[in-house]
């Protein structure tokens, strides 16, 4: 079975007269959290059952989702996780007609090997880099996040066997279809565009800038820089503060306004930076409402794109849709498919 033909077919069945065709059962394997909307546009499509792994420091789903389908949460170290998975699957292998897994760690290596058993179609959601993203942890340590040689050689070793027992990979770039056939396997890689912007929600602004900042609750003094990236190893925090630590010895007024988990961390290291808490404004608050960007995307000065190895097609993609000017800082290395 194949899971873009059902895709593409549902449309079809909807439009035609008659009964409509049953929509495919899928359970979704979501090892390490996944996004809002990632979920709603599975639930639009099919019967979906999302299966997530305890997240202790975050969320699963980034936003409480506006659609209907089946939760069941797991327990959160990686190993029990993957047991949790594989008996959910022997024990209910019959109320599905497909498995996704995120990523192409141990718990995908668990769905691929039930996937024998069961002859449950599976495919594996590859969103991430793993092994890069894990290197960054040496250059670039935070608070519970280490580097261990043997945890990565862990990461590397399940990458190459799912690699061996794979039946299908979908992928959003060419740049992570490259990484998946890197590691050796010859199943299927589908690329899957996710990157895209409702032009109806993201557009120039029609009143003035000041007015509109004063009603959204915006800072209407000095220039407002958005980060909106999450703090981890594989981005690059510190040259962005750094930045902002140059332009605040020009005197410039500035606000930076954080949108991720890790906004208080963040905070805390801009106003040591600064050396004075009155010179960056804190303007926002952790995790910000669903609708939060689109309601102030186009009130910015500024949106900064910091990473050390990551995409950036999505954050260029929606600035230009917005008119506003980003700014990404120097990377390591550039791959084919990245901006």
């Amino acid at each position: 079975m194949n899971l873009s033909s059902a895709t593409e077919s549902a449309p079809a069945a909807a439009s035609r007269s008659g009964p409509a065709t049953p929509r495919l059962r899928v359970c979704y394997l979501i090892e390490s959290g996944t996004d809002v909307r990632t979920v709603e546009g599975l639930a639009a499509r099919f019967d979906l059952t999302l299966l997530a792994r305890r997240m202790l420091d975050g969320v699963e789903v980034s936003h409480p989702p506006d659609c209907d389908y089946n939760f069941v949460l797991g327990p959160s170290a990686r190993g029990s996780f993957a047991l949790f998975a594989a008996n959910f699957l022997r024990k209910n292998s019959s109320q599905f007609d497909y498995v996704l897994a995120q990523g192409y760690g141990l718990t995908a290596l668990v769905a691929n090997l039930m996937s024998m058993m069961t002859a449950l179609p599976t495919a594996m959601v590859i969103v991430s880099p793993v092994e890069a993203y894990y290197r960054c942890r040496q250059n670039n340590p935070q608070p519970g996040k280490p580097y261990r040689s043997w945890e990565l050689k862990l990461f590397e070793t399940a990458a190459r066997l799912n690699a061996k027992i794979a039946h299908r990979y979908l992928v959003p770039s060419d740049h992570l279809g490259d990484t998946v056939r890197a590691h050796g396997g010859k199943a299927p890689i589908d690329l899957v565009p996710i990157y895209g912007v409702d032009l109806s929600l993201f557009q120039p602004r029609s009143r003035s800038q000041s007015a509109l900042k004063q009603e959204r609750g915006l800072p209407t003094s000095g220039q407002v820089i958005f980060f909106s990236s999450r703090i981890a190893p594989e981005k690059d925090s510190d040259t962005m503060l750094a930045a902002l630590r140059i332009l605040l010895d020009r005197g410039r007024d500035l606000w930076l306004l954080h949108r991720s988990g890790g906004y208080v961390a963040l905070s805390a290291e801009a106003e040591r930076l600064a050396g004075r808490d009155d010179e960056v404004h804190a303007a926002g608050e952790g995790q910000l409402g669903r609708l939060f960007l689109q309601r102030i995307a186009s009130l910015l000065d500024l949106e900064l794109v910091a990473v050390l190895l990551t995409r950036t097609e999505l954050h260029l993609t929606q600035a230009e849709a917005r008119h506003v000017t980003r700014v990404a800082n120097a990377v390591r290395e550039r791959r084919r498919g990245e901006a």
